[in-house]
């Protein structure tokens, strides 16, 4: 109800509306009859500029939907919003396909008006949570901010501003969460001009990257190409342009301090992927499976981006050689190389890499390789991250044509060891991250060329189909859950495409939406694939969408919602005859840290599948999971809400 000031303030920050704006509309709507008040604030606000950022949400998601209501003009902003404010308005849907219109731009793939109902519904519910807010006076409302023109500004700032810009996000990126070096206090004499302290700066990069060419057994031609190195050389260029806006005092000073604290930082920006990989390794400690886990997804996420680049480089460099490949007409263990080609396959196997040999392509091949970064990372490396950071030369595996080189079987099988990897994988950094999607990716291309000409699921597709979905299959691989359930819909009419079929399939072949819902809200034992499935139970709470889980995946959301206290989403997860008459007395909510869990094991026994949690703090602990009507339940016991 809009009747008094918090509940229009919240309606018009709804709206996007700036505090000042709403204040001055607020004081003037409340001296109007209700029925005027609509109305003033269409026109009142039709030509106030929208908010762009807020501190308001907990959500980014919340965040997303109330940016893109408030480009819409004030009319359509009102007409969306006002049946989440009054339960007796009328509803417009005119102005909700705009709204509806613009998200799915914004997302990338198309949503339904009950799933934007939904996010509108919790994005409202958020504003709705804010505390009083005190309205600025009326004679501040006419208070305008002095503000400066750009031609009030010397143009020394303004590049100084954009230096400052460059150098420390090139300092952050090269090792965030890391500061070196001591204070940089700005001396107020040089030894020498700037000119000869920049070229000292330009000697020590040079000499630096004659060092690293050296180590890694690349030209520096080479070692330039490498993003970390290039990126040293913006900074360095940076600074160059920066002097020649130096004029005062102030600023040559400044410029000075940049160059020296450069100086001071240049060698442990130009070091060696796999040394920086083994420093960080050597300030890491993990005791638990999933912590092991954990730092192998952070660690090596970091180095693949030190890394970058330099399996190409390696390869091409090797490439000079290919010709040695000719002679091999003898075993390969009987081979030997030249002196040459040793040497750089040494330096490449020192730099966390190796080689193999191809020898009907008649080509050396590089990947990332097992031993000397299992001893960066002193022994920390397990074979679920050796085998994610190799896959990635793979990747992508859908080009920027929108094609696959993958056969149709190659694709079902590269989407079973994709899956394989991500369920063994752990964090949600880069490596973790990249992989998701990449799998996405493949298996919306996997979806999407199925039907002939007449609207009927081919039958090369139907056959590899109907192999997918053995009951071996179904028990390992959520691809072979969501295949199920398309086929099933297939199977209903006919084989042939219909709408009631594009639903299904369409919720599998574009990312659905509730994979962007409430992501904070969910934490271990959900990784960020789990945690969307997750969501999927809280945001829409239809067991179509979690249909395709496995009993190791339903068990791991039944125990989320009871560290969440969300008796809901445990009552859409649980054996409904053991859930609705038990006793809760004891739900509290209770704590449970990722690294607690050691081991998630599933058995299969009459029918049934029981989910074994292993920890070093607690016992193991059994979940019984029932298949009901194609959905894997969890049998509640309030035991269970004691358990962690």
């Amino acid at each position: 109800m809009l009747y008094d000031e918090k509940q229009l303030n919240d309606f018009l920050f709804a709206a996007g509306l700036p505090l000042q704006e709403r204040a001055k509309i607020i004081r003037e709507v409340l001296d109007l009859p209700k029925d005027k008040r609509i109305p003033a604030m269409v026109k009142k606000g039709k030509d106030v500029p929208a908010l762009h950022r807020s501190d308001v949400f907990n959500h980014i998601e919340d965040e997303e939907v109330w940016l893109e209501l408030s480009k819409l003009d004030m009319r359509d902003r009102v007409a969306v919003l006002l049946p989440y404010f009054e339960e007796t308005a009328v509803f417009e849907e005119e102005s909700f396909q705009l709204l509806k219109e613009r998200i799915e731009s914004k997302l990338g793939y198309r949503i339904t008006s009950e799933q934007l109902d939904q996010m509108v519904q919790m994005m409202v519910s958020e504003v709705r949570k804010r505390s009083h807010e005190p309205l600025p006076a009326a004679e501040e409302d006419e208070a305008v901010e002095p503000v400066k023109s750009r031609t009030q500004v010397s143009k020394w700032i303004w590049v100084a501003a954009g230096f400052f810009v460059i150098v420390t996000g090139i300092l952050l990126v090269q090792n965030p969460g890391q500061q070196e070096g001591g204070s940089t206090i700005v001396p107020t004499e040089s030894e020498g001009s700037l000119e000869e302290e920049m070229s000292s700066l330009n000697q020590a990069v040079d000499q630096e990257i004659e060092s690293l060419s050296e180590e890694l057994g690349l030209s520096t031609e080479a070692v330039w190409q490498l993003e970390f190195v290039s990126n040293v050389l913006s900074q360095v260029n940076s600074i160059e342009e920066y002097i020649e806006y130096a004029e005062s005092e102030e600023e040559r000073s400044s410029a000075l301090s940049e160059i020296r604290r450069t100086e001071q930082l240049i060698s442990s920006r130009l070091m060696r992927p796999i040394s920086r990989l083994d420093d960080a390794a050597s300030r890491i400690s993990a005791s638990t499976t999933y912590g092991i886990l954990e730092v192998n997804d952070s660690l090596l996420s970091r180095f693949t981006y030190d890394a970058s680049g330099m399996i190409e480089l390696y390869e091409n460099a090797l490439s000079v050689y290919d010709e040695q490949l000719t002679e091999l007409d003898t075993q390969l263990s009987d081979f030997t190389f030249s002196e040459d080609v040793q040497r750089l396959i040494e330096k490449i196997e020192s730099n966390g890499f190796e080689v193999t040999i191809l020898p009907d392509q008649q080509e050396f091949d590089v990947n990332y390789g097992e031993e000397s970064i299992d001893r960066a990372m002193n022994g920390f490396l397990v074979n679920e991250y050796l085998d994610i950071i190799q896959e990635q030369k793979k990747q992508p595996y859908i080009q920027d044509d929108g094609e696959t080189a993958y056969t149709y079987e190659q694709q079902a099988v590269k989407l079973f060891q994709t899956e394989e990897l991500l369920v063994r994988s752990a964090g949600t950094e880069t490596l973790s991250s990249e992989l998701l999607y990449h799998h996405t990716e493949l298996f919306q291309y996997f979806l999407r060329d199925i039907t002939d000409e007449s609207g009927q699921l081919r039958s090369e597709v139907k056959e590899l189909w109907e192999a997918l979905i053995s009951e071996d299959h179904q028990q390992k691989y959520t691809v072979a859950r969501y295949i199920k359930s398309i086929y099933e819909a297939f199977e209903q009419n006919d084989f042939y495409i219909s709408e009631e079929v594009r639903k299904v399939r369409d919720r599998y072949t574009v990312v659905p939406v509730s994979y962007r819902i409430r992501k904070a809200d969910a934490y271990f034992p959900l990784s960020e694939s789990m945690r969307a499935k997750y969501n999927m139970i809280t945001a829409f709470k239809e067991e179509q969408d979690i249909n395709f889980l496995l009993p190791k995946e339903a068990a791991l959301i039944y125990v989320n919602s009871l560290v969440l206290n969300n008796q809901e989403a445990t009552a859409q997860i649980t054996v409904p005859e053991t859930f609705g008459n038990a006793d809760k007395s004891n739900w509290t909510g209770t704590s449970m840290q990722a690294n607690e869990i050691t081991s998630i094991q599933t058995e299969y026994e009459n029918g049934k599948a029981i989910v074994t949690f292993s920890g070093e703090n607690f016992e193991e602990h059994q979940i019984i999971m029932q298949e009901i009507n194609g959905v894997w339940k969890a049998e509640f016991d309030p035991e269970h809400l004691e358990w962690f």
